[in-house]
């Protein structure tokens, strides 16, 4: 698949007397013309990958259902405020499971998504219109 990395501006590191490490992939951008068929009966056709990638820092995704986010909000309560009831517990677990989806959620370094030709021209011109305002239209 062809590619190319775009480099955050930014170093990565930022502690006193650490050696200055080169700027880290901040986009990835590959794209084939090809199929890239699952079963035999897909329709081939071509596609563009835009995928944000920072080896050295996790991201989050929600959990897929509150159940998991309000046991697993249970447990950390359990575990760190002995002076609760059980029924305490369920209490305030329940009402941060919400805002804890992306605290107990999966880790993930890479975070991608294919857009087709139309996908494509939307988040050109919205990048172009960012741009123009943060840095002014081109001549």
């Amino acid at each position: 698949m062809p590619h190319e990395k775009i480099h955050d501006r930014h170093n990565r590191s930022t502690l006193p007397g650490e050696e200055v490490q080169p700027p880290q992939p901040f986009l990835e951008i590959g794209w084939s013309s090809g199929p890239t068929p699952l079963h035999i009966d897909e329709q081939p056709d071509g596609w563009v990958q835009v995928s944000a990638n920072r080896d050295t820092t996790g991201a989050r995704i929600p959990c897929e259902t509150l159940d998991y986010s309000e046991a697993s909000t249970r447990q950390f309560l359990a575990q760190h405020l002995d002076g609760l009831a059980a029924s305490q517990i369920d209490a305030v677990a329940s009402l941060l499971a919400g805002h804890m989806r992306w605290a107990w959620g999966e880790d993930l370094q890479q975070l991608a998504i294919q857009l087709d030709r139309e996908g494509c021209n939307k988040v050109v011109r919205t990048l172009r219109r960012a741009r123009d305002r943060a840095f002014g239209a081109d001549a």
